[in-house]
């Protein structure tokens, strides 16, 4: 994910759960005084989920407009990429759609999908998100 739409990295906290709402949006909670939806982007791409414990971390993303919370199983480090270490990817990752993907990028034995937030939460994934945070 592109630091630039990291508002800030929290832990995790219980988050209220929304009935009616897709299996990935897990559910809310209270940030700084308004409601943040929080979002299991791994169930979004990959059946399972995030195991949610004392590692999970919740990056605050700010999209158009609007904020959406990301739990991730655990954040290992923020570092600078240079554009020219980001590889289109040459084929299609299991569970995630090409549109969804910036691109990859390989750190030693590890490769690091670089995934496109705006692109994930188009449509009508955005429409349920803006939702839930205007109550």
């Amino acid at each position: 994910v592109n630091i630039d739409r990291v508002e800030r990295i929290i832990g995790y906290s219980k988050i209220t759960a929304i009935p009616e709402t897709s299996d990935y949006v897990l559910g809310m909670i209270n940030y700084q005084d308004s409601i943040l939806p929080i979002v299991d982007l791994s169930r979004r791409f990959y059946p399972g989920g995030t195991h949610h414990g004392e590692e999970c971390k919740i990056l605050v993303i700010a999209l158009d407009g609007y904020k959406v919370g990301l739990l991730v199983d655990s954040v290992e480090e923020i570092a600078s990429i240079d554009e020219e270490r980001i590889e289109t990817p040459s084929s299609v990752i299991e569970g995630i759609s090409p549109e969804y993907i910036t691109g990859l990028i390989k750190d030693g034995e590890d490769i690091i999908i670089y995934l496109n937030v705006d692109k994930i939460f188009q449509n009508e994934k955005e429409a349920e998100l803006i939702n839930i945070q205007e109550g």
